[in-house]
Parts: structure tokens; sequence; C-alpha cells
């Protein structure tokens, strides 16, 4: 998964790939740790990196992407954002139009279906969760239409690519 992270008025692309149960790949910049990450109590994750141990409180993602951190005695604001997302938002002119796939951008855990086939759905309205390395991620429908076909269930596994939904 690929994102870009800001704080402190620099972004820095990062990429994290899941290399086993509770073990990553992060990738900063150029640099790569091993990361081994649990969450002990909810928003509360535990992370190995090399031979340090680390505890940080994080806060559950805003629907603009906010996380407040908080780590030791200090406290940042991140902003998280999908490479792809933010480049379009900067196109104001673009619009998604035709029939639209929704598409797993990362391996993940459906846990809940919020629209059905059939159903009437807003641009930026949340249709679907997914759980991915340890958080839900709230996956948005990228244009007004209504949901023509969903390909998966609660509780089914998906990998990255999978089609989700097709919204027309």
């Amino acid at each position: 998964m690929k994102m870009v992270v800001s704080a402190l008025g620099q972004s820095l692309d990062v990429e994290i790939r899941e290399q086993g149960p509770d073990c990553y790949e992060i990738k900063i910049a150029e640099k790569v740790w091993t990361v081994n990450c649990s969450e002990p109590l909810p928003n509360v994750l535990s992370l190995i990196v090399d031979t340090e141990s680390y505890e940080i409180n994080v806060s559950e993602p805003t629907k603009k992407g906010l996380i407040s951190t908080h780590f030791f005695d200090e406290s940042l604001d991140l902003e998280v954002a999908d490479p792809m997302k933010k480049m379009l938002e900067l196109s104001s002119q673009f619009k998604a139009t035709g029939k639209v796939e929704l598409t797993a951008e990362m391996p993940g855990k459906v846990v809940r279906i919020l629209a059905q086939e059939g159903q009437k759905v807003e641009e930026g309205q949340a249709v679907l969760v997914l759980v991915a390395m340890k958080m839900e991620n709230a996956l948005e429908a990228p244009k007004a239409g209504i949901i023509k076909t969903i390909h998966v269930q609660e509780g089914q596994n998906v990998e990255t690519g999978a089609t989700l939904l097709v919204i027309e």
C-alpha cells in the first residue's frame, strides 16, 4: 500500500507491504524497515523495529485522513492520503464517468457493506468498510450513481486489486 504522509509541513512517500502475520516492510523515501506490529488495546500500536520496542497511541482517522498520534511525551497530527487520491484532489475538473469499479487498494477483510445493489449513492458516500493492517478503512463511492453489482460479502478476505463493487 502506498500513501503520502504529511506532518510539520513536510510530505513523505510511504509504502507498506505485509510480510506475514503482524509483520510489515515499511519504506520511507529510500530507507526500509521491518516492523512487527500488534494492537494490544484499541488505538494502541505496539511496534518492534529492529530490536527497539515502541508504543504509540493513535486516533481513528477522520474523513479527511487526519490521525493524531501520541508517542512518549510528544503528540503529532498526521495527514495520510492515497497518492492517487491526493493527485485527483488537485485536479478539480476530473470526474468519474460511466461504469466505475471500486477495487481493493490492499489486501484486507470486508467487515461491513454499507450499500445494496440497486441503491443510489452520492460521490464520497461510504459504501464499504475494509480492515487492512488492523485499521478500518471506509471506502467511498468515486462517483454518484447506482450500485450495479457487489462482488464481496461481509467477512470475506480480498487481495489487492480485487473488484469490490461496480457503480454506474
